[in-house]
């Protein structure tokens, strides 16, 4: 084969002598402006595809035959060669008159010259080095410049989308890029495969406290989360049966009532809170989880919260003039307050019961005690000065005291102020209130996470779904068709669209891969 390439010349065309090719004719471009290959350049986001429409420009138009790697090779310099005059004019006009590049050029450092096909290269000091002559005199890329692109992009994929260091490596051994890993960087950022595989989410800034966990100078149980737990065994007989726990908190007080439940229905439910409602009051507001938000291994759990939304469970706390809320699905986060009592419940039990089965009377009593231990839990902080007031405790709003075994006293001089029993303990219970705004709501002024404001989820972007329960490759893809932003304007929950269906999931479920693109068909 008998290849002749001349540079670019001073009237900006580019000559190339007759190639022979294994038997197959290539026509020479007797003039080839390289303003037709910038165009070409910029119409392509693919190298090879780039290579192969310059490549053509030497074949008849009827030949459909495979190219050859010397076809794409020649068409590979005549793209490099016009992309570096329109990146460097200055530099190889310098170049051409025989002068050295100005001081104020970027390749000053690289000492760069014209090889035989007119593209600039790099001279360096790796004269001696035992390595490749490309990578000793590596081609130097524009600047920002669309191939330059389009070759990071082809080594990046060569390397199996591998990170910065490892692209500029397979770069470096037949290219200089200035300013290589800025350059990368934003190409790797834009790069949907790697999206895929490595996009997190964007959790907005973490939310204000809701109201009912604010409000003072309600009964305790006002405003209640609930969750369920377990399973628990009993023994019956000579066997055994399952038991569930249903955990309700006061959002204010974080108060805990704790019932035996005994099974995942929703007449169980229904009669466990009937007797929450007969002891503790019927409370004004229910939040509680959706069931999707529990992981696998926990069906029953999830199926039996689940039924929390049926219509005839919806349908009773309506008749009672109760409010309720659901936690959007797989956003356990939001229901973080009885989460964290549950797993205080959990661990109570695991040291009073050690993994043992009981009688369902045993676990009744179990569960009061448990209960009582609960709400005896510091609020504030507790002081090692006896003259100082004792710690608030979920109790002192309960029952007035800290303590449940100790009969109710009147230790101050509150009896001198009214004569009337209820009079005194709701002076009492105003006290423990104003501490409890003085002392207690001050400490939840710190976000414990998620302490800036991220970018804002848009209709239109294309995330991945979060699912726990599968591999990311199987997680699915789709365009978020609805947000749902905040008093604050923060979208917290958004509902995605895929092949599959419509999902209504929290924004931290969500990574985002490209944003404002189009709802899938």
């Amino acid at each position: 084969m008998d290849v002749e390439l001349l540079p670019l010349g001073t009237n900006d065309i580019e000559w190339c002598s007759k190639t022979t090719i294994d038997h197959i004719n290539v026509e020479p471009i007797s003039s080839l402006p390289s303003a037709a290959i910038s165009e070409m350049i910029s119409n392509h986001d693919n190298l090879n595809d780039l290579k192969r429409s310059v490549a053509k420009l030497h074949r008849p138009i009827k030949d459909e035959t495979p190219f050859h790697a010397e076809e794409l090779e020649h068409a590979l310099i005549l793209c490099l060669s016009a992309a570096g005059h329109e990146s460097y004019p200055q530099e190889y006009a310098a170049l051409s008159a025989g002068k050295y590049v100005k001081g104020t050029s970027c390749l000053r450092k690289l000492n760069p010259f014209i090889d035989e096909n007119g593209l600039l290269r790099a001279e360096g000091r790796l004269k001696h080095a035992d390595i490749s002559l490309e990578a000793r005199n590596p081609v130097i890329l524009g600047l920002n410049h669309h191939l330059t692109d389009l070759i990071i992009r082809d080594a990046h994929q060569k390397v199996h989308h591998s990170g910065v260091e490892w692209t500029l490596s397979e770069l470096r051994w037949k290219y200089w890029v200035p300013r290589g890993r800025r350059q990368i960087r934003k190409i790797l950022s834009k790069c949907r495969e790697c999206r895929l595989s490595r996009s997190r989410p964007r959790p907005p800034l973490m939310a204000s406290l809701p109201k009912e966990r604010l409000q003072p100078f309600l009964p305790a149980f006002t405003n209640v989360g609930l969750d369920f737990f377990g399973p628990l065994y009993v023994v019956i007989g000579r066997k055994s049966d399952k038991r569930y726990g249903l955990l309700i908190t006061c959002l204010a007080t974080r108060a805990v009532h704790l019932e035996v439940v005994w099974s995942l229905t929703s007449d169980a439910f229904i009669n466990a809170l009937r007797r929450f409602i007969s002891v503790r009051g019927k409370p004004a507001a229910i939040f509680s989880d959706n069931g999707t938000n529990l992981v696998a291994g926990e069906t029953e759990l999830s199926d039996g919260i689940n039924k929390l939304n049926s219509e005839r469970v919806t349908t009773h706390a309506a008749e009672h003039n109760i409010k309720w809320h659901f936690s959007p699905p797989s956003g356990p986060h939001f229901g973080g307050i009885w989460e964290r009592m549950v797993q205080s419940s959990k661990r109570a039990l695991r040291a009073v019961l050690q993994n043992q089965s009981v009688t369902d009377e045993v676990l009744q009593t179990v569960f009061s005690e448990v209960m009582s231990l609960l709400n005896g839990r510091p609020l504030t902080n507790v002081h090692m000065d006896p003259s100082e007031p004792e710690a608030l405790t979920p109790n002192h709003f309960i029952l007035g005291r800290h303590e449940p075994h100790v009969p109710p006293t009147v230790t101050d001089d509150s009896h001198k102020l009214t004569r009337r029993r209820w009079m005194q303990t709701q002076f009492i219970i105003d006290q423990y209130w104003a501490r409890w705004m003085r002392e207690y709501i001050p400490n939840l002024i710190e976000r414990q996470k998620w302490f800036r404001q991220t970018q804002r989820l848009e209709v239109g972007d294309e995330v991945i779904i979060i699912d726990e329960n599968h591999r990311r490759g199987e997680w699915p893809v789709g365009i978020v068709i609805e947000t749902f932003p905040d008093k604050e304007g923060v979208v917290r929950k958004a509902v995605v669209k895929t092949k599959t269906g419509e999902y209504l999931r929290p924004v931290i479920k969500l990574c985002v891969i490209s944003e404002n693109n189009l709802q899938p068909e």
